[in-house]
């Protein structure tokens, strides 16, 4: 394989992997959306009681794309790596308030959501 086709090779994969990573993001904050209008229109002991997925997988899969966004986007937006995984933390926190009943965190989780940029 000549080097210049090795180069373009490389360029379309480098162009792959950061249109997945910012998918990725774009599914992270859609995810975060959806769930933030849940939360502020289902009550909490409706929200303790979903099962599939729940939402600690929820928070899980979003917790795995996060960390594939940071090192491929580094070069380009390093800020989206931290954001994506700021939002994942939220939703990782909304989780555990929901498990533990806690509407008052809940409520707080809701509010940084909603003040959140792109959502």
């Amino acid at each position: 394989m000549a080097l210049n086709q090795m180069s373009a090779d490389s360029a379309a994969s480098d162009d792959n992997l950061r249109a997945m990573a910012e998918e990725a993001y774009d599914r992270i904050l859609q995810t975060a959306n959806r769930l933030m209008h849940l939360c502020k229109h289902v009550r909490i002991e409706i929200l303790a009681k979903e099962t599939d997925p729940s939402l600690e997988e929820i928070a899980n899969a979003a917790e795995t794309l996060s960390k594939i966004i940071g090192p491929v986007m580094d070069d380009i937006d390093p800020m989206m790596g931290q954001k994506a995984n700021d939002y994942t933390a939220i939703l990782r926190d909304i989780a555990v308030a929901v498990r533990n009943h806690d509407t008052l965190q809940l409520s707080n989780l809701v509010t940084s959501l909603e003040e959140k940029p792109g959502i």
